[in-house]
């Protein structure tokens, strides 16, 4: 049984797969959530961020939940996030999705270890880390050695709000060498703007991406 915030069908907002259709499983309960607080200034799903913000539903009826919503199209990418998806023990859930034929992108918060999927984690197609950066509060919690769990088929984003975000974004990035892909996203509302976080990327990291929030853009879920 897992928590669930809401299972609906929409476009992917960031990323590889940013303007996909797809099916988004919302799981409830963050563990950067604590004692009625949250410690992440951007967390944008303060819905989700309670272990008890969803209801109980088994493998068996998300993956029911999954092709409802989607009215049975052939969408086979599924994304799922949270809160905090690794919160909760989601390797049942992601076999079920792989019997499916489901595609599944994975969005962590950089805090608890990939290595708690086990070997489960090469059910995962895509990985993607969201690792904090100090404006956002949350940066002593981000679990690093993350980066080398990561594979060329996964990603790591971080997000930018500041200018001191990205030099802590290039610091982590040359002390754990990593083979995902490096994302950039400008937090919605931040100090800096894309084109600013754009210019960073050009100058000082080029391997990187710029990624913006696409779905809140399209105003979508």
């Amino acid at each position: 049984m897992l928590s669930v915030n809401s299972i609906y069908y929409t476009v992917s907002g960031e990323g590889k797969t940013a303007g996909m259709p797809c099916t988004i499983v919302r799981l409830a309960g963050c563990n950067l959530h604590y004692n009625g607080k949250t410690c992440c200034k951007w967390c944008d799903t303060p819905q989700a961020q309670k272990d008890n913000d969803g209801a109980r539903m088994t493998e068996e009826d998300i993956i029911d939940r999954v092709f409802a919503v989607s009215k049975n199209k052939e969408v086979p990418l599924v994304l799922l996030t949270g809160g905090e998806p690794l919160h909760q023990n989601i390797r049942k859930l992601l076999i079920a999705l792989k019997q499916h034929s489901k595609v599944v992108e994975l969005e962590t918060n950089g805090s608890i270890s990939l290595g708690v999927l086990g070997d489960k984690i090469g059910l995962v197609a895509c990985a993607t880390v969201d690792m904090k950066p100090p404006s956002s509060g949350a940066s002593e919690y981000m679990i690093k050695e993350n980066l080398y769990r990561l594979s060329a088929k996964d990603q790591v984003k971080f997000v930018i709000s500041e200018e001191s975000d990205f030099k802590w974004a290039l610091e982590t990035l040359h002390a754990y060498k990593t083979s995902a892909k490096v994302l950039f996203s400008p937090a919605w509302k931040g100090k800096v703007r894309p084109h600013e976080v754009a210019s960073m990327i050009l100058e000082q990291y080029p391997k990187g991406r710029l990624s913006l929030q696409l779905h809140k853009w399209v105003d979508m879920p």
